[in-house]
């Protein structure tokens, strides 16, 4: 069963254990569980969202609704999203994301 299918599975059936450990295996899943299923923010589905920049921006931008330390790392992965993290998430310049950011002629 995919992460994608084991998060249909759990919103027909109910969450197990097991359901959400599948569901955790994919960035994308636990963001959408986070975002759709939980409305609202937990340990979990942000370490597991964390391992992908993309995610990690949108579950501080759409989940946690404010920075954190570690959305910021996870998203300062990539040049584009550590950009959209300081604009949209932290909104205002930090050095650590000015960092990265600036490694791109984009996102500068």
């Amino acid at each position: 069963m995919s992460p994608k299918e084991a998060l249909e599975y759990a919103q027909e059936n109910g969450f197990s254990d097991k359901i959400r450990e599948l569901i955790y295996q994919d960035p994308e899943t636990a963001y959408e569980c986070a975002y759709s299923v939980d409305q609202e923010p937990k340990e979990d589905t942000r370490n597991a969202a964390c391992k992908d920049s993309q995610w990690a921006y949108f579950y501080a931008k759409n989940v946690d609704k404010e920075p954190r330390d570690d959305t910021r790392e996870a998203s300062c992965k990539n040049s584009y999203f550590a950009c959209l993290y300081a604009q949209y998430v932290d909104r205002e310049p930090r050095d650590d994301t000015r960092e990265v950011a600036c490694k791109k002629l984009y996102s500068a």
